[in-house]
């Protein structure tokens, strides 16, 4: 029993060591899972202005699954991933958007527009 014991506290440390090493290989995937979900063509800034500088609509994607969204000044922080050519636009445990049909032509990004069944005007990319 007493030899038990003397060998319990390097067992605890095996377990913890195994657990830490079972969480950051879980991780690996998900980050894996998450790149390639995502279209590189839509990383950077994507802007849409009417008019004057304050009535700017747009999109800014990032490669970590984050985006900016931008309606007329106010900004809006989503998670995003594309699934058959379209955005998916989520919060995190929360729901998520009707998928985006989206296609890019050189520094323009077009997106669907179910209300007029047509691609909407262009939004050209910034940066």
């Amino acid at each position: 029993m007493k030899s038990v014991l003397k060998k319990a506290p390097a067992l605890i440390f095996a377990t913890i060591v195994a657990l830490i090493a079972i969480g950051f290989s879980s991780c690996e995937e998900d980050d894996t899972e998450l790149l390639k979900s995502l279209d590189n063509e839509l990383y950077g800034r994507w802007e849409l202005q009417y008019g004057s500088s304050e009535n700017v609509t747009g999109y800014t994607f990032f490669s970590d699954g984050t985006a900016m969204q931008t309606i007329y000044g106010q900004d809006r922080s989503w998670q995003w991933r594309v699934e058959n050519s379209s955005i998916v636009f989520y919060v995190e445990g929360g729901e998520e958007s009707d998928p985006l049909r989206y296609k890019v032509h050189g520094r323009q990004l077009f997106l669907w527009s179910e209300e007029i069944d047509d691609w909407g005007a262009p939004m050209t990319k910034i940066w």
